[in-house]
């Protein structure tokens, strides 16, 4: 059934995130743009003209949440903490304006200066291996697709 299909999206989207034991806050603003382009798509495909308003209704909803996500720094420092992801989605994806304005923000709300301070704060803790696996999950080869454009191209 057409509905089925349409409403298979965020059931997938939703499925990528129950995990309790792996970080997952990384993935969130890819996986909504990874959405919102499958959705985008459906509502061009004439197979779905029958449902084209609850499309637009759906990504307009979407716009809400990405806007309220993208608005917290936390989501963009997951994704470039990320290993596997580190600055090549965001280079792939996303304008040079707004990955320029992106870099500034960040650097001016994060950026302290250590020379005053004391030694033991601005040590950092050993490196861990990360949990995260980018190859897994909603729109992971999407992911992976758009990290390796970026690499190819540099």
């Amino acid at each position: 059934m057409l509905i089925q299909r349409v409403l298979a999206e965020p059931a997938a989207t939703q499925a990528s995130f129950p995990s309790e034991t792996v970080p997952t806050i990384w993935k969130l603003l890819p996986t909504l743009e990874f959405m919102q382009t499958h959705l985008e798509d459906m509502q061009r495909d004439p197979e779905f003209a029958s449902v084209k308003h609850s499309l637009e209704n759906a990504l307009k909803v979407l716009a809400k949440y990405y806007q309220k996500a993208d608005a917290m720094s936390t989501n963009i420092v997951t994704l470039v903490l990320n290993p596997g992801i580190k600055m090549e989605y965001i280079k792939a994806n996303w304008s040079f304006f707004v990955f320029g304005w992106l870099m500034d923000s960040q650097f001016d709300c994060y950026h302290f200066d250590t020379s005053q301070g004391n030694k033991a704060e601005s040590m950092t803790a050993p490196k861990a291996p990360s949990p995260v696996k980018a190859g897994s999950g909603y729109g992971s080869s999407w992911l992976a697709a758009s990290v390796k454009k970026s690499l190819a191209s540099q």
